[in-house]
């Protein structure tokens, strides 16, 4: 009795240890950038329109005195951003990859023109994240099911985080 309730104790500290570190992980991403014209000058309420690809729900935000705008709280998915402003060709980024946690840049250069011209990129902007420092893992069912592990313990799928650390040898 003695060594099951020790058991049973262990599991559910490492449950509660284990689901706090997960808890602490976002899954949702970031879409952000700066939109500027053909002098590298930042445009100011320019209309951006992120597009999620599988859905159709658009959300329209407002370029800032900055020039920039920010998307926060993105579901995972594919997306697409068009930027639109009077006296310029509307600029259009497809194939937009939102992942967990993930933060994306999609910058927008805008050229004199009329609205019936448009530029669209068709190819995936590159996968670098430049807005974060963040060492984070999402450990998915996918992950857990085909990751190999000799000793079969889900819970050293967490050393795979690179800011892992493990101290047991």
């Amino acid at each position: 009795m003695g060594k099951r309730c020790l058991s049973l104790w262990s599991t559910v500290l490492a449950l509660s240890v284990f689901g706090t570190l997960l808890s602490a992980q976002t899954f949702r991403g970031r879409v952000e950038g700066i939109v500027t014209d053909e002098t590298n000058a930042v445009v100011v309420g320019a209309s951006v329109t992120l597009t999620n690809v599988k859905t159709g729900i658009k959300v329209i935000r407002q370029t800032a005195a900055s020039g920039l705008y920010l998307f926060d709280g993105v579901d995972p998915g594919t997306y697409s951003v068009t930027v639109e402003m009077a006296g310029f060709s509307k600029f259009t980024q497809e194939n937009i990859l939102v992942q967990s946690g993930s933060d994306v840049t999609v910058n927008a250069g805008l050229k004199v023109g009329s609205v019936q011209n448009n530029v669209t990129v068709s190819e995936a902007p590159v996968a670098v994240e430049f807005n974060s420092t963040n060492k984070d893992l999402v450990i998915d069912t996918k992950m857990a099911e085909e990751v190999p592990r000799l000793d079969r313990n889900p819970f050293k799928l967490t050393l795979l985080a690179p800011s892992a650390i493990n101290t047991r040898g």
